[in-house]
């Protein structure tokens, strides 16, 4: 895999753990929806999304709502709550992150790995099994950790060495790394109305997002 110039380009949403949702900007007062339904392969199943109070695993598609979908419905969809909240991405990425970690663990699929190099490397060789494209390495920069702090692996380097393109991400937990791929409508959206709402949707989990963290592993 050539990444040639890819090393050295910061894409300026490459934070992003999900791909933008174009949504309107609505005032404080305006209606927004309560759901929205969007199109999935069932192959991409668990989704994760947002309910109204939180976020939640849906195990599989549905069929389309006739209401929602005039013309051109897909084959089949995942209803998702928009979440009354601000729009704050960071912050949701980090609550995805945890999610996921979560249920790599319980439910076995090999994405969550202990924050050593060798986790690292474990965490790239899970998602390139995939041939998800081009892969990048997510992780805290260093200016968030303190002077006495443990140091943080070197993961620039270890990205570089491994054909990653490195990427800091301000929401990233401290201690903790994760292997997504470059394109990252493999996993899902984020779209927001304004500070009154929030959508999210991620798909592929088990495969696109693998994770090094210092979380402790069940036995």
């Amino acid at each position: 895999m050539e990444l040639g110039p890819l090393a050295l380009v910061q894409e300026k949403d490459m934070s992003y753990l999900l791909s933008r949702l174009p949504l309107p900007h609505v005032k404080p007062k305006e209606k927004i929806p309560l759901m929205m339904e969007f199109p999935v392969n069932e192959e991409t199943a668990p989704y994760l999304v947002t309910s109204m109070t939180g976020m939640v695993w849906i195990e599989s598609p549905m069929d389309p709502s006739p209401e929602m979908w005039a013309q051109d419905a897909p084959d089949t969809v995942v209803r998702v709550a928009v979440r009354p909240d601000a729009y704050q991405a960071g912050r949701f990425f980090k609550e995805v992150f945890e999610h996921v970690e979560q249920a790599g663990e319980s439910r076995n699929w090999g994405n969550a790995h202990d924050y050593t190099e060798g986790g690292v490397l474990a965490a790239i060789e899970h998602v390139s099994h995939y041939d998800l494209g081009d892969l990048c390495l997510l992780y805290p920069p260093e200016h968030l950790y303190r002077p006495l702090d443990e140091p943080p692996l070197q993961l620039k380097e270890i990205a570089f060495e491994h054909e990653c393109l490195p990427q800091p991400c301000s929401w990233m937990p401290l201690y903790s790394a994760a292997v997504v791929p470059k394109d990252r409508e493999y996993l899902g959206s984020i779209g927001g109305f304004g500070r009154n709402g929030v959508v999210v949707i991620v798909h592929n989990a088990a495969r696109g997002i693998a994770i090094a963290s210092r979380r402790p592993r069940g036995d």
